[in-house]
């Protein structure tokens, strides 16, 4: 991918409403010890976060990974990886889909790979 191509998916960046931050939940005790749950994360930290993560891995190069929001939702990628070399899984391109909480990084994304697509 070009430069001029990455800038203009920088450009197509959706900037959409973002859902609503995790709410805190009341600490709750557990013998003598209180346990609290974490601070509820910045929705738009998020959002900033998840930006700059798609503009380095768009950045990056690697020709084995890609990986872009699937339509207007910043929080829904697509994406596709090749198996490794010296591996049964080499040329072997995989499709990817992640879906990203109001929480991440803290919680992980959900994903799956879905079925591979063999290459010629």
């Amino acid at each position: 991918m070009t430069r001029r191509e990455n800038q203009e998916t920088q450009d197509n960046i959706p900037t959409q409403p973002l859902p609503p931050p995790m709410q805190a939940t009341p600490p709750s005790s557990i013998g003598k010890k209180t346990l609290f749950t974490p601070k509820p994360v910045d929705a738009q930290s998020v959002l900033k976060r998840l930006q700059s993560e798609l503009m380095a891995l768009m950045m990056s190069g690697d020709p084995g990974i890609s990986a872009f929001p699937d339509g207007d939702n910043i929080f829904c990628w697509k994406g596709t990886t090749i198996g490794s070399k010296d591996t049964a899984y080499k040329d072997i391109e995989y499709k990817l889909s992640l879906s990203f909480t109001a929480d991440y990084p803290f919680k992980p994304p959900r994903g799956e790979v879905c079925d591979h697509v063999l290459s010629s």
